[in-house]
């Protein structure tokens, strides 16, 4: 890997009229990677102060994740799927016949083979056959793009007081997701991607008998939310120094790129689900004076959801 950047930070405005303070910020970072070629990321922000009190900035950015090397080089195991061969007679939605299972040498014929490579009585039926999954050495690099605006006041007559507020937008393309075997299958014969019909290998009599899979670029996420921040350093008193640090984040959207039975492309609403909290909230008090300090934090986690 090579790389090289450049930032640049412009002022623009200062000490004038609604403009206490006007600023640009950009930069741009070129990689050359061995394994993906080369790439160009760039990041621009603005921050606005138009009164003492009150902080406007907002920053748009490029983002990019090579595969790590297990990802592409960590090895493969193998398994016996269960899965549905949209090429047999008695797939639901069957596409015996078609070009492509034809161009893979299916007989119009074909019923898709089990266990001892006896038709399958039942599907999703279990491959006779062993199948490698894992790492995925022509895996493509993740980008994003995110967007975020937000403001901080800090009122004059309430001195000690910052309260901000900023909105954040994320989008991942590309993501590096598991794969599975009738999602290969599907996108091969189904849709017509002949990318996807390698390291399908089929018998004369058209049953798989080989089929690498593993990870590969099919994700995208996209979340959206806000945070809010509130700190405040009370006057020094007789008794001592006190203050408050609340700190609240609410997700809005938390959106990934699913399928659903049929196999089509959706999208799936994962805001509220395990691990994905509605709202996280942190409020710390704390109190000081001479060599003695005591600190209390409570935090909050809004309930789950889970199927």
């Amino acid at each position: 890997l090579d790389e090289v950047y450049l930032e640049l930070n412009v002022p623009i405005l200062s000490d004038v009229p609604f403009a206490k303070e006007l600023s640009l910020n950009a930069a741009s970072r070129y990689s050359d990677y061995s394994n993906f070629g080369d790439t160009v990321n760039s990041k621009f922000g603005i921050t606005w102060r138009p009164m003492d009190e009150l902080l406007v900035r907002a920053t748009y950015a490029e983002g990019f994740r090579a595969p790590t090397i297990s990802d592409l080089y960590g090895g493969q195991s193998a398994s016996f799927e269960q899965y549905i061969d949209p090429c047999g007679v008695t797939a639901p939605g069957s596409v015996a016949g078609n070009g492509a299972c034809t161009a893979a040498g299916v007989p119009a014929d074909y019923v898709q083979l089990g266990q001892g490579n006896l038709p399958c009585s039942t599907l999703p039926c279990a491959t006779n056959d062993q199948f490698l999954n894992g790492s995925n050495p022509n895996l493509a690099p993740e980008t994003s793009k995110s967007t975020t605006a937000g403001l901080v006041w800090s009122p004059r007559w309430v001195q000690g007081l910052d309260i901000s507020l900023d909105w954040y937008k994320y989008k991942i393309s590309d993501a590096i997701i598991a794969d599975s075997v009738d999602r290969i299958l599907r996108d091969c014969y189904v849709l017509g991607n002949a990318s996807r019909c390698e390291g399908i290998v089929r018998a004369p009599a058209g049953n798989i008998t080989a089929l690498n899979y593993g990870t590969a670029n099919l994700g995208r996420i996209e979340t959206e939310g806000y945070d809010l921040g509130i700190k405040y350093r009370l006057p020094e008193l007789a008794i001592g120094n006190f203050a408050v640090d609340w700190q609240t984040s609410y997700l809005s959207s938390y959106d990934e790129l699913g399928q659903n039975s049929a196999g089509n492309d959706i999208t799936i609403g994962r805001a509220g689900e395990a691990g994905l909290f509605r709202v996280r909230s942190n409020l710390g008090l704390s109190w000081s004076m001479g060599d003695f300090a005591v600190s209390y934090t409570a935090r909050y986690y809004s309930g789950m959801r889970e199927d």
